[in-house]
């Protein structure tokens, strides 16, 4: 066997031992979890337009609250597994609508957090992909797939999105609660400004009251230094 021939062999020896025989497992990265999560949303029906235009930017137009702009992607993570639920990996974006101020979410708040809840999927190790919060929690309900998983998850959907309903009804009784005590104030500032209104209007009639008093009297005094003036 020649030199030329025993350096190839020796060659593809080591490329043999540096390259892994199957890929190495596990839950994939941010990327993984970003094109999963695009995804969902071109998927979504009440989605009209989502467009990626730039580095974490995309414009963005939906049916389920009034938004047509531009979304922003402002982080992405893979938070390790479920508790509770082996074989589920956490993921988590966190997306900006951009130009909103806090009217939408005061007007719009309980179709926003659902649409939040879409922001957040978890990583299947059985079916090795990436699946909504709704996916899998019909996945994990199905006989014989979760055993008690199928029976505790649904609770864990319900307890959600009634805390989530409870934060809001506590977010708005203090909304309605601070403009009562706003108008309360207005109130009385107004009440004050009419009192101090009518005070001076009492004022003006008096001093015009005394005005003409002192009309008349001077006027009574010219008239008598005339008829004094007058006599023999």
């Amino acid at each position: 066997m020649g030199k030329h021939a025993l350096r190839m062999i020796l060659l593809f020896a080591a490329l043999a031992c540096t390259v892994p025989a199957e890929p190495l497992e596990g839950p994939p990265g941010k990327d993984s979890l970003v094109l999963a999560w695009e995804q969902l949303q071109r998927e979504d029906p009440l989605t009209l337009s989502f467009e990626k235009i730039g580095e974490g930017r995309y414009a963005f137009h939906t049916e389920r609250f009034p938004f047509d702009g531009e979304l922003l992607l402002l982080n992405a993570s893979v938070d390790g597994q479920a508790g509770g639920f082996p074989g589920l990996t956490v993921g988590v974006v966190e997306v900006e609508l951009a130009g909103v101020d806090e009217s939408f979410y005061r007007k719009h708040g309980m179709v926003y957090g659902r649409w939040t809840a879409r922001n957040q999927l978890f990583w299947d190790e059985a079916s090795h992909r990436w699946m909504s919060a709704d996916e899998c929690e019909f996945d994990f309900a199905r006989p014989g797939h979760g055993g008690i998983l199928g029976s505790i998850l649904p609770l864990f959907s319900n307890f959600f999105w009634l805390f989530f309903l409870l934060l809001t009804a506590v977010f708005f009784w203090w909304i309605s609660r601070h403009a009562k005590r706003q108008m309360n104030k207005a109130m009385e500032a107004q009440d004050k400004a009419l009192s101090e209104q009518e005070r001076a209007f009492l004022l003006t009639e008096r001093a015009l009251a005394l005005h003409e008093e002192t009309n008349s009297l001077l006027k009574e005094i010219r008239d008598r230094l005339q008829k004094g003036r007058s006599a023999p």
